[in-house]
């Protein structure tokens, strides 16, 4: 039962991370560019832009999947995130994310789809 648990957990996200991989390779190649003094901020901004690429990243694989993407794509996020997150007790990460997750969804509604609906 606890793989089970552990693999629907996985499944489900999948979109946080696909963004994780994004997101990170995003850390890795601003890190050559940015002072070791900016580490706290360079960490911040992987955090957000984690966040919002997990909503283009459930968007993309709900639209392969014949799925139009609705409100419960950002919240699955966000649960996954609080799960993800609150066991190690890194509270600020996932604010970060989840503001992410947030703006990654406002952008989808108002810029990706037409008419902003």
């Amino acid at each position: 039962m606890r793989m089970l648990v552990r693999w629907a957990f996985y499944t489900i996200g999948i979109p946080n991370l696909i963004s994780f991989v994004f997101a990170t390779g995003l850390g890795v190649l601003l890190s050559g560019f940015m002072p070791s003094s900016w580490r706290g901020i360079l960490l911040a901004v992987v955090d957000f832009a984690s966040g919002l690429a997990s909503v283009f990243a459930g968007v993309f694989l709900a639209r392969l999947l014949g799925f139009e993407p609705s409100i419960l794509l950002p919240m699955i996020s966000g649960l996954w995130l609080a799960i993800h997150f609150s066991p190690k007790n890194k509270m600020s990460e996932f604010y970060l994310a989840t503001l992410g997750v947030g703006v990654g969804w406002w952008l989808y509604i108002w810029f990706v789809l037409p008419n902003g609906s």
